[in-house]
Order: structure tokens, then C-alpha cells, then sequence
């Protein structure tokens, strides 16, 4: 079903341009700040090709997406960024410690993949795409006319990738670095020549895309625009991507908390009260562990305002089924789910809409982040999320359905700058 291959890569002249220098997360979760910062660490960090900033006078011949561009034809020619001398995967190991202190790794395969629309069975979503992003990725897809970063994908192995993957980590790896999150990536690269067996294992895969919605959607629009133009059996035709095996004991997901501003303030502080048909409501102690209160039950939230904290746990006689309508059994047993439709939205009317504008939901991943802004009354309440389990997310793409917007964040990111593959 997927079909992989490799490609000539280009990538920093590791030598010259320390990977822990120029590489940076995923373009999407680098705020503004953050990216002043990865500029001021390296002139050539890989966030001014990704996440370039508007100046004043910006035109449409003249703008962020052509500046990269600029950049990147200008290290290719000083000769930064070199291209590899032939075709390979790139295989990369990721160790890092997780939130319950465990050492974990994972392993996986940079590669080409031809594009398949949503919808064929080779290429699976979880979430909803919007369009303002990916009019963002198609203006840089277009200037550049390269893929900067990978699009992140799952697949369900029968060992037989983790075997290949294994043999071809006994050697030295071309380059190894700690990234800023703390997670010790090292890189290998293997020529197409000695590649076929695992480019045969992936033809009865799916693939599932964990991070990188947009840049997917991106992909095959872009593909569509230059086979009008130009016809098919182009670069454009595929897209580097990233493929790791969908295991849990080696991939993270962390949940995304919710913060609430512009409610009510009398409704924020009778929401304990509201829910109390459909949820037992356990008043916490103000030293007590928030996360840790969640515990191992299904649809169990802490609610923190000033005031106090709750444990909200959905009673065990509550029927999903009649009291969330519209979603499939998948999607309605999530917990982001339940918060949504049982609390965000009959008690502070936070419809789908709302959420979509973020008029009143800000998200943040950092416990201590949502507890200091809840304390500081930069916002009036926040409700801290138990993690998506990585099989809800499998079987909520497996059937066609759509996670609600940050349902998951895949932990260890993958860095930008590893590979680059042009398209011209």
C-alpha cells in the first residue's frame, strides 16, 4: 500500500554546522520568541528557512517564503548545506527520558513516500486540517520548491522493520547531537542499493500521520498545481517523511491542557456544581497533585480556578452514546471528547466554533505553566487532561474519524533540519 523509496538528501555539513546549532523543532511549536532565539544562536539555524518572519514593506515578490528561498539557494551554494552523493534512507534513533522518568527510544526511517489523498486507505489522518496553515506551507512549498521537514507518520510492525532498523544502527552513526527538549538524536544513512527489503515490508502498511496534517494536505496540493503545470512522474509526486513503529512503550503523548478566559465569572465558579449530574465532583487539597489526581479513571479532569481545585470523574452509569450525538463510538470515548461537549459547551458555551477561533481556550502542555496562569489571573480557570492512550488514536484514524483539535502531542519531536529533499 505505501510506497517508500530513498532520495538524495541534503543535510548541514555536520563538520562545520553542529547539528545542536542550526536544527530547531517543528515550525508549529516554536513561538516567537523561541525563534528569535534559534536565529540569534546560529546564522544558519534551519528556523529561517521554516519559520521566517514578515518585515515592513513585504511584497509579494519579495516576503518571507522568497527569503528562504534566498537562503537556501545561498547555502547550498557556500556550501552549508551539501546534497549526499547518493540515494539513501536516513534512519534516526531518538533516547530521552519521559515524564514517568523512564529512558526510552525510538527508531525510525526517513524516506520519499508517493502521495495518496486522504481517503485511498495509504495514508491515515486523526485531525481536522484548517486552512490558513496550509496556505502558509503551500506559499513556502511553492517559493522554496523543497521539503524543509518531515511530515511525521505510524505504522504497526510485525518485527521485520525493527529488525532492519537495528542492523543498520550497529554503525557509527554521521552525526549525533542533544536537541533543546534533552533528547539524544543520532542519524545513519543508508544507500538505496542495500535498502530494498525494507522498501518491500512497507508495501502492506498504512501509515498514520501523528504530526504534520497540514504539511501532508500541503504535499498533495501542491503535487496537483505542478502536474497541471507540468505533468506527472515529477519530485512533486512524493514527500519526505518521517516512520516510526507505533508503539507506546517507545513513542510519548502528552496532554494538552486547556485554559479558560472571558467566561462569566459566576459561571466559572458554579461549573463544580452544573456537572454534578453527569460527573463526581472531588474538591482537592491546594498542595495536592494535580496531575497525579487524575489517576487511571477514564474521563477524569482537575478543574483549577483561584478558588479551589476539583477531580470531575464521569459517573459510570453516564450513557456516551445519548448524551454525545454526532460523533462516532471512537471519537465520543476520548476524553478531550468529554471535556468538550459534557463541560466546555453546556456549561460555558464553548461550541466547536469558538474552539476553532480559540476565543476563549488557550492550550499549553506544561502543568506548571496552566497552574502559574491560573494563580496569576492571566486566565480564570484551567483544566488539566489525562494523555491520549496512542491505540484511541489508531482506532479514531482506522475508522475514518477526527480527533477534536490538540488531542495529542507526540513526544519526541522531530528535529528540523536533519534531512532537507528538493523538488527542482
Amino acid at each position: 500500500m505505501a510506497e517508500i523509496h530513498p532520495f538524495t538528501g541534503v543535510r548541514y555539513d555536520e563538520k562545520r554546522f553542529p547539528l545542536d546549532q542550526v536544527t530547531a523543532p517543528p515550525y508549529d511549536v516554536i513561538s516567537p520568541s523561541e525563534r528569535d532565539a534559534f536565529e540569534v544562536k546560529h546564522p544558519n539555524n534551519v528556523v529561517r528557512l521554516i519559520l521566517g518572519k514578515e518585515a515592513p514593506g513585504d511584497t509579494e515578490r519579495e516576503n518571507k517564503y522568497t527569503r528562504a528561498r534566498g537562503s537556501l539557494d545561498a547555502w547550498m551554494r557556500e556550501k552549508v548545506l551539501v546534497r549526499d552523493a547518493v540515494p539513501s534512507y536516513y534512519i534516526l534513533s531518538q533516547e530521552y527520558t519521559s515524564k514517568d522518568g523512564r529512558r526510552r527510544r525510538t527508531l525510525g526511517i526517513i524516506a520519499e513516500l508517493t502521495l495518496s489523498p486522504f481517503g485511498h486507505g495509504v495514508v491515515l489522518p486523526h485531525e481536522k486540517t484548517l486552512s490558513k496553515p496550509k496556505e502558509d506551507r503551500l506559499k513556502l512549498f511553492t517559493a522554496t520548491g523543497a521539503n524543509l521537514s518531515q511530515v511525521f507518520m505510524l505504522y504497526r510492525d510485525d518485527g521485520a522493520v525493527r529488525i532492519y532498523l537495528e542492523a543498520a544502527v550497529s554503525r557509527p552513526p554521521l552525526a549525533s547531537f542533544t536537541d533543546t527538549a534533552g533528547v539524544v538524536n543520532q542519524l545513519w544513512a543508508v544507500p538505496a542499493e542495500s535498502a530494498d527489503a525494507v522498501s518491500s515490508a512497507f508495501r502492506d502498511k498504512k501509515l498514520y500521520i501523528a504530526d504534520g496534517h497540514h504539511r501532508y494536505e500541503t504535499a498533495v496540493q501542491y503535487r496537483d498545481a505542478q502536474r497541471a503545470l507540468h505533468g506527472p512522474n515529477g519530485a512533486y509526486d512524493r514527500v519526505m517523511i518521517y516512520m516510526t513503529e507505533a508503539d507506546d512503550t517507545a513513542l510519548s503523548i502528552y496532554p494538552t491542557h486547556r485554559m479558560v478566559s472571558g467566561i462569566p465569572a459566576h459561571a466559572v465558579s458554579a461549573l463544580p456544581k452544573a456537572v454534578g449530574p453527569l460527573f463526581t465532583v472531588t474538591p482537592l487539597a491546594r498542595d495536592a497533585s494535580h496531575t497525579s489526581a487524575l489517576g487511571q479513571e477514564r474521563h477524569s479532569f482537575v478543574y483549577v480556578t483561584r478558588e479551589g481545585a476539583f477531580r470531575l470523574t464521569l459517573k459510570p452509569n453516564v450513557d456516551l452514546g445519548s448524551e454525545i450525538s454526532g460523533a462516532s463510538p471512537e471519537v465520543r470515548s476520548l476524553d478531550v471528547t468529554v471535556l468538550h461537549r459534557l463541560i466546555l459547551e453546556p456549561v460555558f458555551g464553548i461550541n466547536a466554533e469558538r474552539l476553532s477561533e480559540q476565543t476563549n481556550i488557550t492550550y499549553t502542555r506544561d502543568d506548571d505553566e496552566a497552574l502559574s496562569a491560573v494563580a496569576s489571573g492571566s486566565v480564570q480557570a484551567a483544566f488539566m487532561l489525562p494523555a491520549t492512550p496512542l491505540a484511541s488514536v489508531l482506532a479514531v484514524a482506522d475508522e475514518g474519524s477526527f480527533m477534536p483539535q490538540k488531542s495529542t502531542y507526540f513526544f519526541p519531536k522531530l528535529p528540523s533540519g536533519l534531512v532537507f529533499r528538493l523538488m527542482r
